[in-house]
């Protein structure tokens, strides 16, 4: 007989434990559908709407390095989404991490487990956005009634200000259709790096402030993407300092205090 192999649309559509069945595959949860800001979910994507989003009694987490509260600019985390249900052995799970001020692309998704996880590109309005989502054999459960997926998340190169993590993830029925089964949504945030200062707006249409609480700064420069200094100040007192940019686009801030150099990016938006 030949072998057929069908496409898996919805998370966790899946024929196993039936004999005689074409075997699926699976190219993931439906795209952008992780309810990030503006986002669908797995309940109104077209699947697994039987229960409300979050009805079900699963337990589900996502886990950053080891209880990372801070980043730390091009630093690598090792991330991992989990899901339990007593006695089920189907699961899936979509995730992204956007930046909180504009909702764009946060940092860098790594496969570290390329047979459970594979990436995805965005959907329609969201096609910058990357996604972490299962593949057909991420769909089987890890242990019985735990779903978990690995993966490392490598931190913006400057401080982007905080950070989410956003997942939807499927508690399937293994019925073989996308019937009875449950679907979650988890959010979890960690915050932009400490430091001993801020500028504040990120976001302005010209003005801002740069605040050091305790410490002197050495030397402050603004410069563009390309290098050109458009502002350089040194010995600045600990207090508030006002700016003020005429040019609209992408600069970076970078502060120097004994030795060591921070560097945050602001847009200026006319």
């Amino acid at each position: 007989m030949k072998k057929i192999t069908l496409p898996v649309i919805c998370a966790t559509f899946l024929f196993v434990g039936y004999k005689n069945l074409p075997e699926p595959m699976s190219n993931g949860a439906p795209e952008s559908s992780t309810a990030a800001p503006g986002e669908r979910h797995c309940a109104t994507s077209g699947c697994h709407a039987t229960f409300p989003i979050n009805s079900g009694n699963a337990n589900v987490s996502i886990y950053i390095g080891s209880g990372t509260t801070h980043y730390e600019p091009g630093k690598k985390y090792p991330v991992s989404v989990s899901i339990s249900s007593a006695g089920k052995m189907r699961f899936g799970f979509q995730l992204t991490v956007l930046k909180n001020s504009d909702n764009t692309p946060a940092g860098t998704i790594s496969l570290t487990d390329t047979k459970r996880t594979q990436l995805q590109a965005g959907f329609g309005n969201f096609s910058e956005r990357k996604y972490i989502t299962y593949t057909y054999e991420g769909t089987n459960a890890t242990a019985t009634g735990l779903g978990k997926w690995d993966f490392e998340w490598t931190a913006p190169e400057t401080n982007e200000g905080d950070v989410s993590f956003y997942a939807a993830v499927i508690e399937a029925n293994n019925d073989g259709t996308d019937d009875g089964d449950y679907a979650y949504t988890r959010k979890i945030s960690i915050a932009a790096p400490e430091t001993f200062w801020k500028i504040f707006p990120t976001v302005s249409s010209s003005q801002f402030n740069v605040q050091s609480s305790e410490l002197v700064i050495d030397l402050l420069k603004i410069y563009t993407s390309s290098g050109e200094i458009v502002y350089e100040k040194t010995n600045i007192e600990p207090g508030t300092l006002n700016l003020e940019l005429s040019q609209s686009g992408i600069y970076f801030v970078s502060v120097s205090h004994d030795g060591k150099t921070e560097v945050q990016k602001i847009l200026i938006a006319r």
